[in-house]
């Protein structure tokens, strides 16, 4: 469990403020017009309007590309899976019997956190990563919680025995998702959360809150979100409610107490949900810079074991 008041950091970073705004942001210019439209038109049609919110909710925005390779980039065995009629990039490093899962998160790709490998090598491990639908080199327009974890659900079976988890941002949540919706029979020795987001509910009305979703159309695009998740209501897909539902033997939480996505309290949030687990805070690094920094690296393997 963690402290009330939170006094050590794991890491500090002194040189340099976070970003602002660490996701590539609709123009205001768009948002604006967006809440003009559901305002207006969309009244009108609100169906239509609900299934148009659904497909703006599930849109990651631009690609996260390369502009440089490097050692580790070039050294991945590169595939493609078919998954629902999509192509999602597959890369693998090493052959070894350990076999471990790396989640990118939202508007990012696998080889993010390529950072891991080495390390992860050295312990004869394998080492698996993809591009999540509509992320990176796979294809396809939309993506969910719920269409990363059907992709998992395939990866787990073309590599079964998967024993170690890290996660970074929406990958957690979409590991979650599997492990308690699509494979509750699923066990693994370990999973490492950064930047984990707690609640499903705030993504959802925070979307709301920026479309200017309001009446029938608020209504119907819920519902929508609803029959994609197989659900019936929000609280089925609160990650706190979701988590006890399957064990885990080791969970390390790290996350930046200046997270302007996912609060240091949200994530206390989810870690506590564990029966036993830890969370390691850092501070200066934002929601994406913290999940590239060496000493994070270093740690989150010597944990791997």
């Amino acid at each position: 469990m963690v402290n009330e008041t939170i006094s050590n950091y794991f890491i500090e970073n002194h040189s340099a403020p976070f970003q602002k705004n660490e996701l590539n942001q609709l123009p205001k210019v768009l948002v604006v017009l967006t809440r003009l439209y559901f305002g207006t038109i969309g009244r009108l049609i609100p169906k239509l309007s609900a299934k148009l919110a659904m497909r703006i909710f599930s849109a990651p925005g631009p690609k996260a590309v390369h502009k440089r390779s490097d050692a580790l980039l070039d050294s991945a065995q590169r595939s493609f899976i078919q998954v629902n009629g999509q192509q999602i990039r597959l890369y693998t490093w090493g052959d070894g019997p350990r076999k471990t899962l790396l989640l990118h998160g939202w508007q990012s790709r696998g080889t993010a956190l390529r950072g891991f490998v080495p390390g992860l090598l050295d312990q004869g491990r394998q080492v698996i990563a993809f591009d999540a639908p509509a992320h990176g080199e796979s294809s396809g327009g939309e993506c969910s919680v719920r269409l990363y974890a059907e992709v998992i659900d395939v990866i787990e079976k073309k590599y079964p025995g998967i024993d170690t988890v890290i996660a970074h941002s929406i990958g957690n949540a979409a590991w979650i998702y599997y492990n308690s919706m699509l494979n509750p029979k699923k066990q693994i020795k370990q999973m490492v959360g950064i930047a984990a987001p707690e609640s499903f509910k705030n993504i959802l009305y925070n979307a709301i809150a920026l479309m200017g979703l309001k009446g029938k159309v608020k209504a119907l695009f819920k519902q929508e979100c609803f029959n994609h998740f197989k659900v019936e209501s929000i609280e089925e897909l609160e990650l706190s409610q979701l988590i006890p539902s399957f064990e885990i033997d080791q969970v390390d939480f790290f996350h930046d107490e200046d997270d302007n996505l996912v609060s240091l309290d949200r994530a206390i949030q989810v870690q506590n949900a564990f029966s036993s687990s830890s969370l390691w805070v850092t501070k200066g690094f934002g929601h994406f810079r913290l999940v590239k920094h060496p000493k994070l690296v270093q740690k989150v393997v010597s944990l791997c074991n």
